[in-house]
């Protein structure tokens, strides 16, 4: 029986030259050499070589001409897949502590997360009970964080050859569909839009990795959160709060009715988190929305907010930093999709959040300006009305400042203990 011997995938992703280009070269134990080589994400065409000394030589051609290896994954055997389907049996019984019900939430939850990354990526990443897969192997942890990395330096920069440089590396750790036609690369994530959508693309592989990972049994805190269904009390309270705090006018997510509810348990940063709070102060009851694509990646790692930079990286209003509301069809509008992203989910999820607002910037009272709410959010910035105070969020009010219904931005995540994650549709 013929086995392969040695396998070797090679690629060349050049901006500049509208390049997105594999060459895969394979070796059998009978001494056949198979090339397979096209653009990314295309099956590509194939042609036979023969003996070592011509897998040699191609691996030596292509990368004289700037092609680069990239980590390959096995095909999982029988046994391997079910092993894997085990452990993510183990994973996904860790977010839902052992209840059935939300054991198939979750399971729902992380097929959306695989279908909002194939989307995103333009079919170019999928996610199995293997693990996440790309055009040009496999995607990890380490891949995810140098692609943050990239990203952020990409985005200081408006173009030239340095920028290409990072784009093509970015696409080597996190392929994409790309134009066809040329100088595509000085259009890729230019805008602030996009820089978001890159992000919340990268929290999602973060989440797959982690789900489809192998979890000791032992390690509690494998994900950051566990679920536990709420008490019919904490329910009927919840849906009255929801009921309470909404805006008739938001009229695609004003007649929707809160389905269920799980009371999230901390593992990681339960203590912090009470610390912060009662050192911060000024606590009050909010709502988080997030998409259902994201919702996995909170569960997993909690909230995050991209670390500052020398550019304004965000296309919100108030800058980065996570935004919450008192108002919860506000917040459930960012979690339906439709007014400010493209698409509706038929089930979507808010949180419930206990909220140290702390010393506010008020935009209408403080002024209107990026540069101000990054300088209030570096310290640079103090209420010279007060003491030189400095401030821990952004509070926008209703009505004002160009917004009709409340805002509030928080800039340490450790500010927002999330409570309860709300479940709607479906």
């Amino acid at each position: 029986m013929t086995t392969t011997l040695e396998r070797t995938m090679l690629v060349l992703t050049d901006g500049s030259a509208n390049s997105n280009k594999f060459y895969e070269v394979t070796a059998h134990t009978d001494g056949r050499v198979i090339a397979r080589w096209g653009r990314v994400g295309q099956s590509g065409n194939i042609t036979d070589l023969t003996g070592k000394k011509s897998f040699d030589r191609a691996v030596h051609d292509k990368t004289r001409k700037g092609y680069r290896p990239v980590a390959l994954a096995d095909g999982a055997s029988g046994a391997a897949q079910a092993s894997a389907d085990v452990l993510r049996t183990v994973g996904r019984d860790k977010l839902a502590g052992g209840n059935s019900a939300i054991a198939a939430m979750v399971d729902r939850l992380v097929a959306v997360n695989a279908h909002t990354i194939s989307s995103a990526s333009g079919g170019k990443i999928t996610v199995t009970s293997t693990g996440v897969q790309t055009a040009l192997g496999p995607v990890s942890s380490s891949s995810i964080s140098q692609a943050r990395n990239l990203l952020d330096r990409m985005h200081v920069m408006t173009s030239g050859t340095d920028r290409v440089r990072l784009v093509n590396d970015y696409l080597m750790l996190i392929p994409q569909t790309v134009p066809s036609r040329g100088a595509w690369a000085d259009h890729f994530v230019t805008g602030d839009a996009q820089v978001r959508q890159q992000r919340d693309l990268l929290d999602q592989l973060e989440a797959a990795v982690a789900f489809t990972a192998a979890p000791d049994s032992g390690d509690d805190d494998f994900f950051r959160y566990t679920l536990v269904p709420a008490t019919a009390a904490e329910l009927k309270t919840l849906r009255a709060r929801y009921v309470g705090t909404k805006n008739a006018k938001h009229r695609g997510v004003s007649s929707a009715t809160m389905s269920g509810a799980y009371r999230l348990i901390d593992n990681r940063r339960s203590d912090e988190i009470e610390q912060t709070i009662a050192s911060v102060g000024n606590v009050r009851s909010m709502w988080h929305g997030s998409r259902a694509g994201n919702v996995l990646s909170i569960l997993s790692s909690g909230l995050v907010v991209p670390p500052a930079t020398a550019k304004h990286v965000t296309a919100r209003m108030f800058g980065d930093g996570v935004y919450l509301s008192e108002q919860s069809s506000k917040s459930l509008q960012y979690s339906r999709g439709g007014v400010w992203s493209a698409g509706t989910d038929p089930e979507f999820f808010m949180f419930a959040a206990d909220v140290a607002m702390g010393w506010e910037y008020r935009p209408n009272m403080h002024g209107q300006s990026h540069a101000a709410y990054d300088r209030a959010r570096s310290g640079s910035l103090v209420d010279n009305h007060h003491e030189g105070r400095r401030f821990d969020s952004i509070n926008v009010k209703g009505g004002t400042c160009g917004v009709l219904n409340h805002e509030a931005i928080i800039w340490r995540p450790d500010q927002v203990k999330l409570t309860f994650l709300c479940q709607f549709g479906g």
